[in-house]
């Protein structure tokens, strides 16, 4: 007997998959959901209780609404027996993100990992999005009937036109603002809308045109010289492929092969669009036969609805992706050391299979009171266990304050991973007020690693540490890494940068050496044509920026995580000068990175960069730079050193030129986030097997 399979949910995009599934011929039942009245019917539901596969189309898991609420409560009710997928399509990832990035508590506890067993995207930009979310989803390209390709590609017509879609419901969304501001620019260039009337526009320049709605758009694309979709996000753009089966010049404001990737913004859209008419306007511009051919074989529709079938066909017995909860009491903020490790390590662990939910506090703009931490902590933890039942692990970002979820963890005999990323001094560091606690902050920290079924660190010298402090042998080693495709060599640097610069980026703490390098630039050696670039905020905030005179010594404050690699890419050299312990800088602190060693994310970062690393000599950090032979070491504190590296790396660019070409090569063999979301992946799976080779719970270890 065939499973029956059931797609629900948005209304258009329902109906049109279940007959493009119907006409290759896949057995599928449609239950599209347009109003209140098709929702509350007693025969939608009765079809989808009939379900052995249900799969759900345009309506996120976890929504934040009432209304979102009840449908993911009547599918629990009704489709209990039924294995349930969720075919991810467009908006429907952004506003799960969104949700997540706002720090919902709704979307946060309901994260689609824990609720749906199996999820597809329905392209490559939604699988990456979805995967920073903790969700594994391969890519089943979103089928449609794409406009009827011609078999002749169509002359262009006599005066230069642009075909662009913008519904009245959405204008803002599909860039209407900026295609009314260019046409009112571009006088000369005609403008055509399909999707809408333009009752959003006042007072239309007399080159817009509006189409309303197009059933049959073959005669608009022929009649174009080029066609533009800009679109705040996107899966795959129907208007920019539809364009390309015409061969015209297609303007995306999305990444797509055989399209001008256009930013959202009039004065680039404008410069784009005078580009093309310069060259059809000097008979340099032709129908793209290539292009075309690309779109008709990427974008067949009978193939990908067979494609469809055939992942939808796998549902029922495909065993689901295992799943992670992942809890970090710490806030993670962009730009902080702490947010790249989560994220990228949950972004690798969902691009290897597993669907991770984390759960993670999210604190205002300004610090929270203790009070108010405390309470997030109780209740990011009861979160975090009201869903463990249905986690095949648990994975704790190591928090003294996380002892009470390890520990019910345990008890209820969910396999717990530790990962540790300093000692319990760190703690006291943080929260100088905790020292007249700290017996119990160090028994709180022992109980825990202690009571883990694997505990992973940053460093070597943290795994012996494990075995003298706690007596715990076998720590894994997943050290920390960069994101070698954003930090990278040519990454466009930021203007108004000196010609010839150092960077310092990251914390302004004291331990991070910041006193060291502002010394060192006012020292002698150090060249006089090179400046010294900090980014970055924190205790030291104040000294640097009294220090900072705009030619030596230049500092930028905070910036936009999106904009460091290009910083980066652009120095001679990456300055990591961090002290041998903070007290060595006069700070009432007992930070010692002798013993526990440093593995800073900036220096796999400035490798990936391609730029030299200056950095003190300090276990964790050294053997790394050694062993990869990618920088120059100093001793921790040596203002003179710091400044004759930099002295030396500068007046020898081809020395720091091979230096940098071998850091690069090991950040993207060794050190990627990929390779350590793949060694933190191969630590659960052993714990989780090893869970799983115990034929009865009162085996499991406790």
């Amino acid at each position: 007997m065939h499973p029956k399979y059931v797609l629900i949910g948005q209304g258009g995009w329902v109906r049109k998959l279940s007959a493009g599934l119907q006409d290759v011929g896949f057995r599928v039942e449609g239950v599209p959901l347009d109003s209140a009245r098709e929702a509350l019917s007693p025969t939608t539901w009765a079809r989808v209780q009939a379900a052995d596969v249900l799969v759900r189309v345009g309506f996120r898991p976890g929504a934040r609404t009432w209304r979102g609420l009840a449908f993911d409560w009547a599918l629990r009710l009704f489709g209990r027996g039924a294995t349930t997928a969720c075919y991810w399509i467009g908006s429907d990832v952004l506003h799960l993100t969104s949700d997540l990035a706002r720090g919902s508590q709704v979307a946060a506890w309901r994260t689609p990992a824990l609720g749906v067993d199996h999820h597809l995207s329905g392209s490559e930009p939604l699988r990456s999005e979805l995967a920073r979310a903790g969700i594994s989803a391969p890519v089943v390209g979103f089928p449609w009937r794409t406009v009827q390709a011609p078999d002749v590609l169509p002359p262009f017509p006599p005066q230069f036109t642009v075909l662009t879609y913008v519904p009245d419901s959405r204008s803002d969304f599909y860039g209407g603002a900026i295609i009314v501001a260019a046409a009112r620019q571009l006088p000369e260039v005609r403008f055509e809308v399909m999707g809408g009337t333009g009752s959003w526009v006042e007072e239309p320049p007399p080159n817009l045109h509006f189409l309303g709605w197009v059933e049959d758009p073959a005669t608009a694309y022929a009649q174009a010289t080029c066609v533009l979709r800009l679109v705040q996000h996107d899966s795959i753009g129907g208007t920019a492929v539809e364009g390309l089966l015409f061969g015209r010049p297609v303007l995306y404001s999305q990444a797509l092969k055989h399209t001008l990737n256009v930013e959202l913004d009039r004065d680039a859209v404008c410069r784009a669009l005078a580009k093309v008419a310069r060259e059809w306007a000097a008979g340099r511009l032709k129908p793209d036969e290539g292009a075309a051919r690309w779109a008709r074989t990427t974008f067949d529709p009978t193939t990908r609805f067979q494609n469809l079938a055939r992942h939808l066909s796998m549902l029922s017995d495909e065993p689901p992706a295992p799943r992670l909860t992942y809890l970090t009491l710490q806030a993670t903020n962009e730009g902080q050391a702490a947010h790249a490790h989560v994220h990228e390590i949950v972004r690798g662990l969902a691009a290897g299979g597993w669907s991770v939910r984390v759960v993670k506090p999210v604190y205002g703009p300004k610090p929270p009171s203790v009070i108010t931490r405390l309470a997030q902590f109780a209740q990011i933890q009861r979160r975090a266990l009201a869903g463990l039942s249905r986690s095949d692990a648990f994975y704790v970002r190591s928090h003294f304050a996380a002892f009470p979820a390890a520990i019910v963890a345990r008890l209820i005999r969910t396999p717990v991973v530790q990962e540790v990323n300093g000692p319990h001094d760190d703690a006291l560091v943080a929260w100088p007020g905790l020292r007249r606690i700290r017996s119990w902050v160090e028994r709180a920290d022992r109980v825990q690693m202690r009571s883990a079924d694997a505990v992973i660190t940053v460093t070597p010298q943290l795994v012996q540490w494990l075995r003298a402090d706690a007596g715990i042998d076998g720590g894994h080693l997943v050290s920390n890494g960069a994101d070698v495709e954003l930090f990278r060599p040519g990454a466009a640097p930021p203007t108004g940068l000196p010609d010839r610069y150092v960077v310092f980026f990251g914390a302004l703490a004291p331990w991070q050496g910041i006193e060291i390098a502002l010394e060192a630039a006012s020292s002698a050696p150090w060249p006089s044509d090179v400046a010294l670039v900090i980014a970055g905020d924190g205790q030291m905030r104040e000294e640097v920026e009294h220090r900072a005179d705009g030619l030596h010594v230049v500092y930028l404050g905070r910036r936009p995580y999106a904009e460091i690699p290009g910083l980066v890419a652009g120095s001679l050299a990456s300055l990591l000068p961090m002290a041998a312990s903070a007290q060595d800088r006069g700070q009432k602190s007992t930070r010692d990175h002798t013993s526990s060693g440093l593995a800073p994310l900036k220096m796999f970062e400035s490798m990936a960069c391609g730029v030299p690393v200056i950095a003190s000599d300090l276990p964790g950090m050294a053997e790394t730079i050694r062993d990869a032979d990618c920088g120059l070491l100093v001793p921790p504190g040596d203002v003179p050193a710091l400044a004759e590296a930099v002295r030396s790396i500068a007046a020898d660019p081809q020395r720091a030129a091979r230096l940098g070409a071998r850091g690069r090569q090991s950040a993207v063999k060794e050190h990627s986030w990929r390779s350590r979301a793949d060694d933190t992946a191969e630590v659960l799976r052993s714990v989780v097997a090893r869970y799983d080779k115990l034929q009865t719970p009162s085996e499991r270890p406790l």
